[in-house]
C-alpha cells in the first residue's frame, strides 16, 4: 500500500500574515507535526513551532503581523461521574514568530482551564487584542433552581459559555460580557464589544438572537426547528448580523437581522439551493459570499470585489475547484488552494505583482503522478420514487460494467459528501473497486426537506436509500452483485452494520469503522455524558427518534447478530470521545456468540478523526487485507 494514500495531509492551513510576507502552514511527515512560518522575501523558514505528542492542530490563523494563532486539541480521561471517560480538550495558543515564544489562550493561572474556546474577532483597533469565546464556570449559578427545574441540570450547572477580550502578547483575559447555559455563540463589533449572541435551546429546537441594548439584551430573532441555524458575522458596519437560518421559509439562506430588532431581509434568495457555508473577509470579518448546497455546491458572492478576483482566479485554474484560503490585506498576494475529484488539493501563492503563481505545497505529493479514480453523479430513485443521488468513483482505466463495489455511507449523519478530492474513496478505487458514496435521506446541504425526511429514520429509510442505490448500480449491470461490501465510520459504521444485519443477502462483507451498534447504549451514554438536557441527548434523540426499547432494539445491529452472514471488520480508535469504544465491543461480543467470523482492530491511542497518520495507514491496510480475502476484484 502507498503511504501517501494514508498519511494525514503534508501540507495543510495555508495562511498569509496580514502583510503578506510570512506564511504559515502546518506540517505532517507521517511521525510528527509541526507549524512553520516562511519569509516570502527571502524563502528561509522563520520559525517552527513543534505540536506536542498527543496534540492534533485544528486551525491556524494571525492575530496580527508577526503572531500566529493556532487551535490545537488532545484526548483526555476524566473520571468525573457526569462525564464520559474520554473526552476532547481544545485549546488555543497564540505564538511570536520573532521571538518563539507561545502563550496559551484563555486560562486563569494554573487554578483553572477553560474549554470549548471559539476565536470571536480579529484585526481590532488594539493589534494585540483579539475577541475569543470559552465555556466559563459560574459559580454563583451552581444549583440554582429555574422555573420548575430541580437542581443539577444544565439550566443550573453553573457552566455558560462567555466572552473574553484576549491580549495575544501577555495571554491576560478580560470578561467582556456573561451569557447563559444555552449561549452557543457570540459576535464583537469592530470597537471589540461583544453586541450578539445566539441562544440554542435543544429541548424545543429553538433558536434565539440577542443584541446588545444599553445595558440589557434584546431579542431580534427567534426561530422554531432552528437547529441549522448559525451566526455567520456581523454586517453593515455593525448594525446587523448575517444568520445563517430558514427564519420560517422554505429553504435555509442568509438573513440581515438588524440590532435595532427592525425586520429581517434575505441577502441570498435561490430558488432552489440552500446556503450551506459563508466566506468572509479575513479582516474586517464582513461575509462577502456564500457557498451554496446540492450536488455541485456553487458559489454566491455579496461583495462585488470578491467575485471578480475570485473570477480571475478561477479563469487561472480552469476546469478545478479554486478556493481563497487567505490573503494580504493589500490584495496583491492570494494563497489558494486548487483541487478536483480526481486531483489532490495544491496550495498556491498568487503573487499579482510578479504575475506568477507558484506552488507552496501538495496535501498528497505523494500521489502527484499517480492515476485517480474518476468520479461522477449517479442518480437514482429510491423504492418510495423518491430522487437521490451519490458520488461513484470508477477505478483508473476501468469500465463501468461488473466492477465489485464498496459502499461508503457519509458520517453523521446529518452530514453530507462533496464532489472533491476524497482520500478514502481514491484509495479503494486504486485498488480496483467502484465506490459509492450516497446522499441518503438525513444528509445536509441538500435541502430542508431532505435533512428532515431522514429524522427518526435510523435503520428504516435511510438505510433503504442506501439500499436502493445498491440495487441501481446492480440493475444497470455496473456492479457485481456478488461482490459488494459496505465500509463506514460513525454513523457510517452503524449503517455497514446495519446493511450486513438487515439486509444480509445484499453484501458480501462489512467494515465498521468507530460505528454506532447499540441504539439504546447509544442514547445512555449522552445522557450519561452530558445529562438530559445536553444538546448531544436531545440531538440523538430526535436524529435517532425514539426512546421506545422495542423500537430501538429492533434498529440495534449488535441485538441482530444472528441474521449476518457475512464476515465483519470493526475498527475503532481506543481514545473516541464521540462513540464510545463500548460500541465495538458490544458488537464484538454479539458477533461471537453469534458466531459470526469477524475481526476487532483496536487503533490505540486514537480518537473519532483518525488524526494520525500511522492510524490511517493501520486503517487502510486493514481493509485492504479484508477486502482482497472478501471482495477480490476480478483482473
Amino acid at each position: 500500500m502507498h503511504p501517501a494514500r494514508s498519511s494525514l495531509e503534508a501540507v495543510d492551513h495555508v495562511t498569509l500574515n496580514p502583510s503578506g510576507q510570512l506564511l504559515a502552514w502546518v506540517v505532517n511527515d507521517g511521525k510528527s507535526t509541526q507549524v512553520t512560518v516562511l519569509e516570502l522575501a527571502t524563502r528561509k523558514t522563520l520559525r517552527n513551532f513543534a505540536v506536542e505528542p498527543g496534540f492534533k492542530v485544528r486551525d491556524i490563523d494571525w492575530g496580527n503581523d508577526h503572531t500566529l494563532l493556532f487551535s490545537v486539541s488532545a484526548t483526555l480521561t476524566s473520571t468525573r461521574r457526569r462525564w464520559p471517560a474520554r473526552f476532547e480538550l481544545g485549546r488555543w495558543l497564540a505564538a511570536d514568530v520573532s521571538t518563539g515564544r507561545l502563550q496559551l489562550l484563555l486560562t486563569e493561572g494554573n487554578k483553572r482551564v477553560l474549554g470549548g474556546s471559539q476565536l470571536v474577532r480579529r484585526n481590532l483597533d488594539r493589534p494585540d487584542t483579539v475577541i475569543m469565546s470559552s465555556h466559563d464556570y459560574a459559580p454563583q449559578n451552581k444549583g440554582t433552581e429555574i422555573g420548575t427545574r430541580l437542581g443539577g441540570k444544565r439550566r443550573d450547572s453553573g457552566y455558560q459559555l462567555n466572552a473574553f477580550e484576549m491580549n495575544i502578547v501577555d495571554g491576560k483575559s478580560r470578561l467582556l460580557e456573561s451569557g447563559t447555559p444555552f449561549t452557543n455563540q457570540w459576535l464583537a463589533d469592530a470597537k471589540g464589544n461583544a453586541v450578539v449572541r445566539s441562544e440554542w435551546n435543544a429541548e424545543f429546537q429553538r433558536f434565539t438572537v440577542v443584541a446588545k441594548d444599553g445595558a440589557s439584551w434584546k431579542r431580534i430573532l427567534e426561530v422554531e426547528n432552528g437547529d441549522e441555524s448559525w451566526l455567520a458575522g456581523m454586517i453593515d458596519n455593525d448594525t446587523a448580523v448575517a444568520v445563517v437560518t430558514h427564519n420560517a421559509d422554505q429553504r435555509t439562506t442568509l438573513w440581515s437581522v438588524p440590532v435595532d430588532g427592525s425586520p429581517a431581509k434575505k441577502l441570498v434568495d435561490d430558488s432552489a439551493l440552500e446556503v450551506e457555508g459563508i466566506y468572509t473577509d479575513p479582516f474586517d470579518d464582513r461575509v462577502v459570499g456564500v457557498r451554496l448546497g446540492g450536488a455541485e455546491r456553487p458559489k454566491r458572492w455579496i461583495d462585488p470585489d470578491m467575485e471578480k478576483r475570485v473570477a480571475s482566479i478561477g479563469r487561472t485554474f480552469a476546469g478545478k475547484r479554486a478556493v481563497v484560503e487567505s490573503r494580504s490585506a493589500d490584495n496583491k498576494r492570494f494563497i489558494v488552494e486548487v483541487e478536483d475529484a480526481s486531483s489532490p488539493p495544491v496550495y498556491y501563492l498568487i503573487d499579482y505583482v510578479a504575475k506568477k503563481a507558484d506552488i507552496v505545497g501538495d496535501q498528497y505529493p505523494g500521489l502527484a503522478d499517480q492515476s485517480q479514480g474518476t468520479v461522477r453523479q449517479f442518480a437514482y430513485k429510491a423504492r418510495d420514487d423518491y430522487g437521490l443521488f451519490g458520488y461513484l468513483t470508477i477505478p483508473p482505466g476501468a469500465t463501468e460494467k461488473n466492477l465489485p463495489l464498496v459502499v461508503l455511507p457519509h458520517g453523521g449523519p446529518h452530514s453530507r459528501d462533496t464532489p472533491d478530492f476524497d482520500w478514502w474513496s481514491q484509495f479503494l478505487a486504486s485498488r480496483g473497486y467502484a465506490v459509492l458514496r450516497p446522499q441518503f435521506r438525513g444528509s445536509t446541504g441538500l435541502g430542508t426537506a431532505h435533512l428532515e425526511a431522514g429524522k427518526g429514520q435510523w435503520g428504516l429509510r435511510m438505510q433503504d436509500d442506501i439500499t436502493d442505490g445498491v440495487k441501481a448500480l446492480v440493475a444497470q449491470g455496473i456492479v457485481d452483485p456478488k461482490r459488494v461490501c459496505i465500509v463506514g465510520a460513525s454513523y457510517g459504521g452503524y449503517a455497514a452494520l446495519a446493511g450486513a444485519a438487515f439486509t444480509p443477502e445484499l453484501y458480501a462483507c462489512a467494515v465498521s469503522v468507530a460505528g454506532i451498534s447499540d441504539l439504546g447504549e447509544l442514547i445512555a451514554y449522552e445522557e450519561k455524558m452530558g445529562g438530559d438536557e445536553s444538546n448531544s441527548y436531545y440531538s440523538d434523540r430526535e436524529s435517532i427518534g425514539t426512546r421506545d426499547e422495542a423500537k430501538i432494539g429492533a434498529r440495534s445491529p449488535a441485538r441482530h447478530a444472528r441474521n449476518i452472514r457475512v464476515p465483519i471488520l470493526l475498527i475503532h480508535g481506543s481514545n473516541d470521545s464521540v462513540v464510545p469504544f463500548a460500541q465495538s465491543q458490544m458488537m464484538d461480543n454479539a458477533l461471537t456468540a453469534a458466531g459470526v467470523p469477524h475481526q476487532l482492530v483496536t487503533l490505540d491511542s486514537e480518537d473519532h478523526w483518525l488524526s494520525s497518520s500511522v492510524t490511517r495507514t493501520r486503517l487502510l491496510s486493514e481493509i485492504e487485507k479484508f477486502l482482497a480475502v472478501n471482495l477480490a476484484p476480478r483482473h
